[in-house]
């Protein structure tokens, strides 16, 4: 089982850790066909002429307490209990992981496209999975390829693979999970939004 099913992923519509009745969940683990259970509400939202973006996250270690006590983040940095609310310690993710959540994202978006959404919103801030990758408080990750290999094509492999130093490191998730949603649905048809707070890149 993966551990996201139990870590949540992908507040307002995936979000297999909190089981929150106020957000949807689109969870590849789940038996139910999540186009078929979201087309109504979407249509819905769209029946007056609105355009329909939903907001798709994963908390990371902002999951409380009630919800898992082993969430998944960028690294081990525990979340001072706040608003009547208590976290777990966090356990860093492995590249494996990050490359899970990465497709769990694209195809939680592929699922709103083809369930008649004209977009998706990337939650990127506030504290959430990417502002925990992005900012160096929270993101302690020297990711290392065991590897001498000295090709352009290696080093470039490499370099791909680290998620933690450098500024381009911390972001690389974000531009990951939006270069493979682009990759997902149509180009031009489904808008790709990104929602950012910029102090959480820098503090």
């Amino acid at each position: 089982m993966s551990p996201f099913t139990h870590s949540g992923l992908i507040r307002s519509l995936i979000d297999s850790q909190s089981r929150d009745p106020r957000n949807g969940i689109i969870d590849r683990s789940n038996p139910w066909d999540p186009i078929a259970a979201f087309r109504p509400m979407i249509l819905a939202a769209k029946s007056s002429g609105a355009l329909c973006i939903p907001q798709i996250s994963f908390p990371g270690r902002q999951a409380g307490l009630e919800q898992t006590s082993l969430p998944l983040s960028a690294s081990d940095v525990q979340l001072a209990p706040s608003m009547g609310k208590s976290y777990g310690v966090p356990r860093a993710m492995t590249l494996a992981e990050i490359e899970d959540l990465t497709e769990r994202f694209a195809w939680a978006a592929e699922v709103l496209w083809k369930a008649g959404a004209d977009g998706c919103q990337v939650h990127a801030s506030h504290g959430y999975s990417f502002s925990q990758f992005m900012a160096p408080r929270t993101n302690k990750r020297t990711d290392q390829v065991s590897s001498c290999r000295r090709t352009g094509y290696e080093r470039s492999l490499r370099s791909k693979r680290q998620f933690g130093g450098s500024f381009e490191n911390r972001t690389r998730l974000l531009q990951a999970v939006v270069e493979r949603i682009a990759k997902r649905v149509p180009p031009g048809e489904f808008i790709i939004s990104v929602k950012l707070n910029c102090q959480d890149c820098e503090s």
